[in-house]
């Protein structure tokens, strides 16, 4: 069992947009189309298909990420 994401299985997937400032929210956003293009970049369209799922602190994402086991990266 492994983790990954393969769009030509399913293009359904979720996008984590973590941001450069330590004080701003980590946003999670589900998404069911994949933008394949270099400039796209995970960029959100907020405009369209992309909704917010999720918004969390910094902080308490540095604590979830510390409790997760990272296998096989």
């Amino acid at each position: 069992m492994g983790f990954g994401f393969q769009p030509e299985q399913s293009q359904h997937h979720i996008l984590v947009s973590i941001p450069k400032k330590k004080d701003s929210s980590v946003v999670i956003y589900e998404r069911f189309s994949w933008k394949n293009k270099k400039d796209d970049k995970g960029s959100v369209n907020l405009s369209g298909e992309d909704k917010a799922k999720a918004e969390i602190s910094m902080h308490k994402m540095c604590l979830l990420l510390t409790s997760i086991p990272l296998q096989g990266f």
